[in-house]
């Protein structure tokens, strides 16, 4: 009977990992623990910019993992509505451009609970463009070529209702590495407009 007592009064001081005789090791935190509240949101968007000297329309969307109201992560795209020969390369040539880019999206939203904020966020990435001498299919193509994207952007958003919201912007976008004859990257780069729709969680 002793010898049970001893060897139950023996394991009962044994110390744990943590070098303390009767406590436990503390859980480590994690990004999804405590009081941090989730959501998310998607939405079209328009951007009015200039390229080659000619006014553009860009047409695309944002979708992200909103964390905590303030941080957002996940993916933006941009297209470039066909401009039916608005362009022209070194040799004065018209023609039509296809270009659209897209890639990891992140943003900072400032005071999520006040009607009338601001946010910044920066899209990196890379996209695609490409000539044709005509606008349809199955028309020469003159090019093709791959970039890396780069705009960072500063916004205004307003809470419409709880799970709608839509904002303006400025942004400066920088298309790199633009291999396509005729063609530099500071053709395609420049400050641009952009007005966004945004539906979801916050």
């Amino acid at each position: 009977m002793s010898l049970l007592f001893g060897t139950a009064t023996s394991a009962e001081s044994v110390p744990t990992a943590s070098g303390v005789p009767g406590e436990s090791r503390p859980t480590p935190r994690t990004l999804l623990d405590g009081d941090v509240e989730h959501g998310g949101y998607g939405g079209p968007s328009a951007t009015y910019s200039r390229m080659l000297g000619s006014n553009v329309l860009l047409v695309g969307g944002r979708g992200a993992w909103l964390i905590d109201q303030r941080f957002a992560v996940g993916a933006a795209v941009n297209g470039l509505i066909p401009t039916g020969g608005a362009f022209q390369v070194q040799t004065r040539e018209p023609y039509d451009l296809r270009l659209g880019y897209g890639g990891l999206w992140l943003e900072y939203i400032f005071t999520p609970h006040r009607v009338l904020h601001s946010t910044v966020g920066v899209l990196l990435g890379g996209g695609w463009l490409n000539r044709r001498n005509g606008r349809f299919a199955g028309e020469e193509t003159l090019g093709v070529d791959v970039m890396f994207a780069v705009e960072p952007s500063v916004m205004t958003e307003v809470n419409v209702t709880g799970f709608f919201r839509v904002g303006a912007g400025v942004s400066y976008r920088y298309l790199g590495d633009v291999d396509l004859e005729g063609l530099e990257s500071s053709d395609l780069s420049a400050f641009a407009g952009t007005l966004f729709f945004k539906f979801g969680s916050f």
